[in-house]
């Protein structure tokens, strides 16, 4: 689909085969991935896990294991953008997995700012990132 808004062509297509949405903006290429329930989890099937705990990112009800990392358990549930950076407001989202680079921050019960690579979930323990 082509829509032409202030002189500025937009087209817009959705690839629902590979769960994404792509948007073409003058010279700008955005991808914006959300969560179907077809792609619930993305965790490697053959692994033992723990036994299962409940944890609710942005309100909703997720499926976590015990052991796992706050990280780990957002990236398995589809979360790709854990928070915007401060000047343009664009999505970021994890880069090293091991507390270094602070692009996985999140808040956890209530803490702004927490690295979800480093905390272990819990029973009923609420995320809220900045995916929109």
């Amino acid at each position: 689909m082509a829509i032409v808004l202030g002189g500025i062509l937009q087209e817009c297509v959705h690839l629902v085969a590979e769960e994404r949405t792509i948007v073409w903006t003058e010279s700008r290429l955005q991808i914006l991935y959300y969560r179907e329930a077809m792609m619930e989890d993305l965790r490697i099937p053959t692994i033992v896990r723990k036994e299962t705990v409940t944890i609710f990112v942005n309100g909703k009800e997720t499926r976590a294991y015990k052991g796992e990392t706050v990280l780990a358990a957002l990236h398995a549930a589809g979360y790709r953008i854990l928070n915007r950076s401060r000047d343009i407001g664009e999505g970021r989202g994890p880069l090293c997995g091991m507390g270094v680079c602070y692009g996985c921050l999140v808040s956890i019960k209530g803490i702004q700012n927490q690295r979800s690579c480093m905390i272990e979930v819990e029973e009923e323990m609420e995320i809220t990132t900045d995916e929109t």
